[in-house]
């Protein structure tokens, strides 16, 4: 059987998140090809030989380079894919070499030493035998040439490469992006080395049009695109004093919420749930969990729904832009959304239920929670940030409360607030807002746990209860729109106008894995002269060392092994990004 393999370098990598759209063909595609690796997706980190290579991203970083050079030694066929990975992408067509080193500067300060250099497209350190081009790649043309791939195969006919692989690095597998857990067991010492190549986007945006912030933004992260998207539309906005109306918030809140039933899907059933299955990937969950899976497409057919119809297209938005959309759904369209939710609602109360069945690590361990809270209830999109210590801060004043620090283990900058970490995310608004989730997420969670939540593995069944609480927000948000007299609806139609000054804003909301902040500077004419993005992960990472350290003290005398897949499994809970971490 053809031996096929996936190796992501640094990216946003949603051009394989669009191999999970094959949704049921996708069990077809694992039969018909033997995929020996793939880190996303499972735990596989022997070093083989592989007929088919498929690779994302750049290989900006020396230990990325080495291992493209040692795949590509040991692969009949090599495929660029998406446009990072043929041309650079974003960084690698805006960004060279002098450009750089004054952008690490600004974005990391002038001690930092960089681990990575400018983003240079695959075929510049290895040869390339075919290119899928995209951001991300055309689903449909993927598909088409997965039907290729026997007969590209067989007009290579170069042998088959003796010996295998050598250099594979050790990243964690099932968690998006690059990082390593360095661990002293003796000591119960931990560090979360993230080892991501440094994209540089803060800098990358100085003197860009302000326009540009939103479309630049949204390829930080191929998983929750939507969340820097709306970020930046909403900083930008404070800036410029646009007010959108109240149609433009309620269908940007459905998109953010097609966008974390989305996220949490892909992070509980392809990334978190084989830990707790003892399988290696979510494909072998898939194959022997066939009603789940059944369960899972369902859902995540709804949130695309609600992402194309909204947002223009599954994975970065095209329909977004300052004050409303570039084309608003019709009702038609809003009410097949409606049918499609009340017809799989009942499924993802099922998906609660499954994940409330698992039998999660008893560890326990205090710690601050920050969230965004309103008189909206169970908040997302708008309103202060809570601390379940006491206290509350406009997002204005998060860089007062919010700290980023340089460590020299890491590609990633670590938010701090105090000496201890804390904890956004799932888990922490569930914390904040327990009492407002509406009535089936209510029902369902109280029936398994009561609050405060201070295991940090129950983050998992958190999101499984935002994704039934999100489904039920979702239908009293439509529902509200498709009764929206038209005349308002065709108002919200109409972009506001504005004028350019020089002048600042923030913007702020809870992205899948917790609160984000963008704060953009512009001058007069529109430029770009000050950026700053603090995302979710950057957040939680001293948290998730400290836990880790933690669980070390608490497992001691266990066997080794155990020590480590706790570890492991500590860290996916988190559901941690790390390209969103080194932005």
């Amino acid at each position: 059987m053809t031996k096929i393999a996936f190796f992501d370098l640094t990216d946003c990598e949603g051009c394989e998140l669009q191999f999970l759209n094959l949704k049921e063909e996708l069990l077809d595609f694992f039969q018909d090809f033997d995929v020996i690796s793939w880190r996303l997706l499972q735990e596989d980190s022997l070093k083989k030989n592989y007929d088919l290579v498929f690779v994302t991203g750049s290989p900006m970083t020396p230990e990325e380079q080495r291992l493209i050079k040692a795949v590509r030694r040991n692969t009949r066929f090599l495929v660029a894919l998406g446009s990072c990975a043929i041309m650079g992408g974003i960084p690698g067509t805006q960004v060279n070499e002098a450009k750089r080193k004054k952008l690490v500067q600004y974005v990391y300060g002038p001690h930092y030493q960089p681990k990575a250099t400018s983003a240079q497209p695959l075929k510049a350190y290895v040869k390339v035998d075919a290119e899928i081009n995209g951001c991300p790649v055309d689903f449909q043309e993927l598909k088409q040439f997965l039907t290729k791939i026997p007969s590209l195969l067989e007009k290579n006919p170069s042998p088959f490469p003796k010996g295998v692989c050598r250099f594979v690095p050790d990243y964690i597998s099932k968690i998006e992006g690059h990082g390593q857990l360095k661990v002293n067991l003796k000591e119960s010492e931990a560090e979360f080395e993230v080892s991501e190549g440094e994209r540089l986007i803060e800098g990358l945006l100085l003197d860009k049009d302000f326009h540009q912030a939103p479309f630049i933004t949204s390829r930080i992260c191929g998983i929750c695109p939507v969340s820097h998207n709306l970020a930046s539309i909403k900083a930008l906005e404070s800036a410029l004093n646009i007010q959108p109306n109240e149609v433009v918030i309620q269908l940007r809140r459905l998109l953010l919420y097609g966008q974390i039933i989305h996220s949490h899907l892909f992070h509980l059933f392809f990334l978190a749930l084989p830990d707790f299955l003892n399988k290696k990937s979510g494909i072998e969950v898939a194959q022997a969990c066939p009603a789940e899976f059944h369960l899972a497409l369902n859902i995540k057919r709804v949130s695309e729904k609600i992402l194309s119809v909204i947002g223009g297209q599954v994975i970065h938005p095209t329909l977004t832009t300052l004050g409303g959309f570039h084309r608003f759904p019709g009702q038609e369209q809003l009410n097949e959304l409606l049918q499609e939710l009340v017809n799989t609602i009942d499924e993802a109360e099922d998906l609660v239920r499954f994940f409330a069945t698992l039998k999660y690590p008893a560890f326990e361990r205090e710690t601050e929670y920050l969230a965004l809270e309103s008189q909206n209830g169970y908040e997302f999109y708008e309103g202060e940030v809570v601390s379940t210590r006491g206290g509350r801060f406009a997002p204005e004043n998060y860089q007062k409360e919010i700290k980023e620090e340089i460590r020299p283990y890491s590609t990633a900058k670590v938010g701090r607030r105090s000496p201890s970490g804390f904890f956004v995310g799932a888990l922490a608004r569930l914390n904040h807002h327990y009492n407002q989730l509406n009535p089936k997420a209510k029902a369902l969670i109280e029936s398994v746990l009561k609050p405060p939540f201070i295991n940090p593995f129950h983050n998992n069944l958190a999101q499984a209860v935002e994704i039934l609480h999100l489904f039920e927000e979702s239908l009293r948000l439509i529902d509200e729109l498709m009764t929206t007299p038209k005349s308002l609806y065709h108002k919200a139609e109409e972009l506001p106008s504005y004028s350019v000054s020089a002048a600042e804003g923030v913007g702020c909301l809870e992205a899948p894995r917790g609160t984000l902040y963008h704060y953009y500077r512009i001058d007069k004419n529109g430029k770009i002269s000050d950026c700053d993005i603090i995302t979710p992960t950057v957040q939680n990472l001293s948290n998730i060392e400290e836990d880790a350290r933690l669980l070390l003290k608490k497992t001691k005398g266990e066997p080794k092994n155990k020590r480590i897949m706790l570890l492991e499994m500590l860290i996916r809970a988190y559901d941690p990004c790390i390209t969103c971490a080194v932005h």
